[in-house]
């Protein structure tokens, strides 16, 4: 590739493919196995954590942006080849990034937060109404400091963690489907007391 240059690849794109395919899947089964342990730390910092929770942003977005910066801000002002990449790539990097980031803040993130129409709609009735109650400034700047840790907040401003469900008569129930109390068993400590 680096020899043949880039109108040979660009013609061979199948047989470059069969060639990197294997290397990529030995590539990947190495990480799933923790195996090259720079690599696995580096997959688990934050940068590449935070581009996880907008990749697939990414991928819906990324073309229409490329296309227009190419076609509308590169192309015929730049000298073709290597400056037109190295121009590209400096500015699409963080403007297709970027893009992805508040698309997914707006479509994709309310809705792994909230499952549902249902729950999507009673979170936004919450915030709207904790806006009219205290006003936009004083949200913004709370939510804006807070900005690391997502999800609901509580009063007191810590992360609203959902009650677990607490064993009634020695079972769990689980907290989605709320029922009439579990009678005490043979082996529980009210009736071993004779309190029923």
């Amino acid at each position: 590739m680096v020899v043949k240059g880039s109108t040979w690849s660009s013609l061979n794109l199948f047989w470059l493919d069969l060639a990197w395919a294997p290397a990529i899947g030995c590539f990947l089964a190495a990480i799933a196995t923790s195996r090259p342990r720079p690599v696995v730390r580096f997959l688990d910092s934050p940068l590449p954590r935070s581009l996880g929770t907008c990749s697939y942003s990414l991928y819906l977005t990324h073309m229409p942006i490329v296309i227009a910066v190419s076609y509308g801000l590169v192309l015929g002002r730049v000298a073709t080849g290597t400056p037109t990449f190295f121009v590209l790539a400096a500015i699409l990097l963080p403007v297709t990034v970027c893009f992805a980031r508040l698309f997914a803040a707006v479509f994709e993130l309310p809705f792994q937060r909230h499952r549902g129409w249902i729950a999507l709609r009673q979170a936004m009735s919450a915030r709207l109404w904790q806006l009219r109650r205290t006003g936009p400034a004083v949200v913004a700047g709370r939510w804006r400091g807070a900005s690391r840790a997502s999800g609901p907040r509580n009063q007191a401003g810590g992360r609203y963690r959902p009650a677990r469900p607490r064993p009634v008569g020695g079972r769990a129930r689980p907290a989605s489907r709320p029922g009439p109390p579990v009678p005490p068993g043979p082996g529980d400590s009210a009736t071993r007391s004779g309190l029923c």
